[in-house]
C-alpha cells in the first residue's frame, strides 16, 4: 500500500493524551512502561494521521555538518 498526503506545514509536539495511547499501543511496549515514554506527534493544521516511530536518533554538529571531501584528501 502506498500513501501520500502534501502538508503545507508540520510541527513537531508532544502527542495528546489519546494520540499517545494510540501511539503506545501501536507500539507493542508494555503497558508498565508508558509512564516512562514521551510521544511526539508530527501535526499540522490540515489532516488528523497518524504516523508512528518506535526508535529515532538524533545527530548534533555543534559544529557544522561534517564533509566528507576532508576525510578523502589525505
Amino acid at each position: 500500500m502506498k500513501m501520500k498526503t502534501i502538508f503545507e506545514t508540520m510541527t513537531i509536539d508532544l502527542a495528546d493524551s489519546s494520540q499517545s495511547v494510540e501511539i503506545l499501543q501501536l507500539s507493542g511496549i508494555d503497558e508498565s512502561r508508558w509512564d516512562r515514554i514521551k510521544c511526539l506527534a508530527l501535526k499540522s493544521g490540515e489532516v488528523d494521521s497518524l504516523v508512528a516511530c518506535t526508535s529515532y536518533s538524533i545527530r548534533a554538529y555543534p559544529n557544522g555538518f561534517p564533509s566528507t571531501t576532508s576525510s578523502r584528501a589525505m
